[in-house]
């Protein structure tokens, strides 16, 4: 037992002199452990506990954590214009941390600061009324205004609240610019729309004023509109969709009823058999047949859920026709197939992408100034190998994660952190939606958009922007990347590589990536789930339609073509090599290199690895190109263990299926290769001693 004493044992000294040394030095918040205290005191856990008392080093420590976010807290908060924007997610994002960390130490303090910020209802309130005040004119008094008024980003779905403010308002103006002029009273079911207003109770809308048309019930078939007038109402009081959209959805509902035909009389008493049947007689082809199935696919989900209370609704029925025009249901495709990149299309562009890359690399090694230089294609000694370099950045990112091509233009620098060692996340964000997600990035393509940040960040600055991705304009000056000279590059993208199918260029776009990828994950077994968080999709639904099953004959017949890509181009696909089945004079020339550098796990086979050329960490234990043995075990001991614990510890944690299952998915194909290393260093042993 310690004798307890008047003063402090030079020892305990010792320890508080390096705990304030600790603290001081630390830059990172996973840094701040007890465990890495201990390395860095030289000292046991236990040693230090007889100094600290658990509770002391906890309040220690988390004073250095407050102190250390405080700085991302304060910058979230200067930028933020409302309490919807200074969000615990977005100062952990700066902090590179997740979002319960901060929560956990800053709760209060976030709280407090959220509160002097006005709401995004108080923002958008205080603009109508200084619009009423104004007097604007009905057509420039639309949501569209009133949000660029505000400084908030729009969103797709109004707020109650905001469509019944705007009603309101838009009637008091209309009194002001009208004076007497008898108007309907400001009901629930009246809507506004530029220039006028409509009667959602009316069976005739006319949407002429807000640049749409006459919509009439009494074109479509009674039992239809009867469930289709309350759909295509419901779309016009949210606000969030163009006229041309309701028109095209009511030009929809129109074509289911030529769909039905004569043969399918009440839409309330389809099978699915007669559904299928009267499917391959219909006769529409292009835009009429995609509006007719997203119809039928709306009427009978609207009859699924009326079947909870209505008896003579045949609910099995009625949900097999839903799976089936959702998910089995295939329409038409030309013969080009210009909806999906077959396996040798994607390794072309990405073999043209690494070409770009490499010369962009090659371009800035000797730190050129690149706010100098012109951007202009033809110009000799420009940077127009940049511009290239981050066109295909955006490729791979597209291929690889699934992002829309407007996601991609709003990456800012920071917008990934490292999660664990080869494992990245994401942070993305919906412009049309307004929504922020998170994505898996793979290590590589992170480690390949940091070498791009930094060698760019001259031009950033000069800017004055934290977006990523940079491009020249007509007169070689550096801007933003945007989505109209975005298209424009990867045109020049693809003529510059001469990407063609059947002797005509490939248009490259997002869809055709998401929906690429989509489908190669479901072939290698990604859960949906999974998959429809990766692409920031709001239902299964919608993830199944990018993917295109239908172009391929049998799984067995396009798993050799899949498995070649996925060797080309996946860092995370097949089992290692080992070092007593390579060459002698490669196993020496590999040796020769591990002195001068950790290697962890095992060595890296290639030298033009891109994990090789640029951040260089241990080779990954599921890379393509590892050599490994079994002199290498307790590193592989040890990498197991780390990743069951972080597997427990996602399993408990609130919201983290998406990174929970694609590391479940990495677990099983590291136990997978650890298996194999195990099985092969007995045997390179066995052979070894027999031998001797």
């Amino acid at each position: 037992m310690k004798t307890p004493s008047n003063h402090t044992s030079p020892s305990e000294q010792a320890i508080r002199q390096l705990a304030a040394a600790f603290f001081a030095r630390s830059t990172t918040y996973q840094a701040v452990t007890l465990e890495e205290f201990a390395l860095f005191a030289g000292a046991d856990v236990t040693d230090i506990l007889e100094v600290f008392s658990l509770n002391e080093w906890t309040s220690l420590r988390h004073a250095w954590r407050v102190q250390y976010l405080r700085p991302f807290m304060d910058e979230v908060y200067r930028e933020a214009q409302t309490q919807e924007e200074f969000t615990i997610r977005s100062i952990a994002t700066r902090a590179g941390i997740l979002p319960y960390q901060v929560y956990h130490c800053m709760k209060e303090e976030w709280q407090a600061r959220k509160a002097t910020l006005p709401t995004a209802r108080k923002k958008l309130l205080e603009v109508i009324k200084t619009m009423v005040q104004a007097n604007v004119p009905l057509a420039d008094f639309t949501i569209e205004r009133m949000y660029a008024a505000s400084g908030l980003p729009p969103r797709v779905k109004l707020p109650r609240w905001l469509y019944q403010a705007r009603r309101d308002a838009y009637f008091e103006l209309v009194e002001r610019q009208r004076g007497a002029v008898a108007f309907p009273s400001a009901g629930e079911n009246i809507l506004p729309i530029a220039g006028g207003w409509i009667d959602l109770d009316s069976s005739s809308w006319d949407l002429r004023p807000a640049g749409g048309t006459v919509l009439k019930r009494e074109r479509m078939r009674d039992d239809l509109a009867a469930l289709a007038w309350p759909l295509l109402r419901e779309d016009l009081r949210s606000g969030a969709l163009t006229m041309s959209t309701i028109y095209a959805h009511y030009e929809g509902f129109r074509q289911a009823g030529k769909v039905l035909g004569t043969g399918i009389p009440d839409v309330r008493s389809t099978t699915l058999e007669a559904l299928q049947r009267a499917w391959v007689c219909y006769e529409g082809i292009g835009v009429p047949c995609v509006r007719a199935r997203r119809a039928l696919l709306q009427l009978f989900e609207a009859l699924l859920q009326r079947s909870a209370t209505e008896p003579a609704l045949d609910s099995q029925e009625l949900l097999s026709i839903v799976n089936w025009l959702g998910t089995m249901l295939v329409l038409p495709h030309t013969a080009s197939h210009g909806d999906f990149l077959f396996e040798d299309e994607v390794n072309t562009i990405l073999v043209s992408c690494l070409t770009d890359i490499k010369a962009g690399i090659r371009f800035t090694e000797n730190g050129p100034d690149l706010t100098k230089l012109s951007t202009r294609q033809k110009s000799t000694d420009g940077a127009a190998c940049i511009v290239h370099w981050a066109v295909a950045l955006m490729i791979v990112l597209m291929t690889f994660t699934g992002l829309r091509r407007q996601s991609v233009l709003l990456l800012e620098v920071g917008d990934w952190a490292e999660i664990r060692a080869g494992l990245f996340a994401l942070a993305w964000r919906h412009q049309k939606k307004g929504e922020e997600h998170l994505a898996v990035l793979p290590a590589t393509i992170a480690q390949q958009l940091q070498c791009y940040v930094d060698r760019t960040a001259a031009v950033r600055a000069k800017l004055q922007t934290e977006r990523v991705f940079l491009n020249g304009n007509n007169n070689g000056f550096w801007e933003e990347m945007a989505v109209g000279n975005c298209n424009r590059r990867l045109e020049e993208f693809v003529r510059r590589h001469r990407l063609e199918r059947n002797e005509t260029p490939i248009h490259l776009g997002s869809t055709l990536f998401r929906r690429t990828l989509a489908t190669r994950a479901l072939y290698e077994g990604l859960n949906l789930e999974t998959l429809r968080l990766q692409l920031g999709h709001s239902t299964l639904a919608t993830t199944l339609i990018y993917t295109q099953f239908d172009l391929f004959e049998h799984p067995a017949q396009v798993r050799g073509p899949l498995d070649t890509y996925g060797r080309q181009t996946l860092t995370t696909w097949h089992a290692p090599l080992l070092l007593h089945e390579l060459s002698s004079d490669e196993r020496v020339a590999l040796l020769s290199v591990r002195v001068q550098r950790d290697q962890a796990v095992g060595l890296c086979r290639h030298d033009h690895c891109i994990k090789a050329e640029y951040g260089s960490p241990p080779p990954c234990s599921l890379c393509e190109h590892l050599v490994t043995g079994s002199e290498f075990l307790p590193a592989w001991q040890a990498e197991h263990r780390q990743r069951e614990l972080e597997l427990h510890q996602l399993a408990v944690r609130p919201g983290s299926g998406h990174l929970l299952a694609q590391m479940k998915g990495q677990f099983d194909r590291f136990e997978a290769n650890f298996a194999f290393v195990r099985q092969g260093g007995r045997e390179g042993g066995d052979e070894r001693e027999s031998r001797a």
